[in-house]
């Protein structure tokens, strides 16, 4: 991803309240004039009041399942985008800062550090994992016999 698709995640735009409100209000005069526009009978007033009443029953229904999913994204959400997890964030964005500032000491390219650096860390640290996961040889490796058994401790110092 480049920087600008970083920045549009970091700086996403969401309605306001008040342009929620703003969009809902004129929603309704829309949809209340539609019927001055036509001529009123009773049969047409029991159709638009049908219409009204299935429409916010299905804005009711629509609400509680939107709710219903936010509820269990708040549940991932914060499994997931817990303290560590920013801790973690915040460390990283620590080193990356001081991974620039190092740089531009250097008077170097951030990639060309990164490249000079990641290839050094990554033969460090798989040194140090592969020495620490070498199991020591078995004593039969090694040619050495096993201990006798021994039934009475006494034996060992007779």
């Amino acid at each position: 991803m480049n920087e600008d698709a970083y920045d549009k995640i970091a700086n996403q735009d969401y309605l306001t309240g008040k342009q929620l409100m703003t969009l809902s209000l004129i929603i309704i005069v829309v949809i209340q004039t539609i019927p001055l526009l036509i001529d009123q009978t009773p049969y047409l007033e029991w159709l638009l009041l049908g219409f009204t009443a299935a429409v916010s029953t299905c804005a009711i229904v629509g609400a509680i399942l939107v709710q219903f999913n936010a509820d269990k994204m708040a549940l991932v959400y914060r499994g997931v985008f817990n303290e560590d997890f920013y801790k973690t964030v915040r460390l990283f964005t620590q080193i990356r800062h001081i991974v620039i500032q190092e740089a531009e000491e250097k008077g170097r390219n951030v990639e060309e550090e990164l490249e000079d650096v990641v290839p050094k860390a990554y033969a460090f640290f798989r040194a140090y994992l592969d020495k620490e996961n070498v199991l020591p040889p078995s004593l039969e490796d090694l040619g050495v016999e096993p201990a006798p058994e021994v039934k009475d401790e006494g034996e060992l110092f007779a």
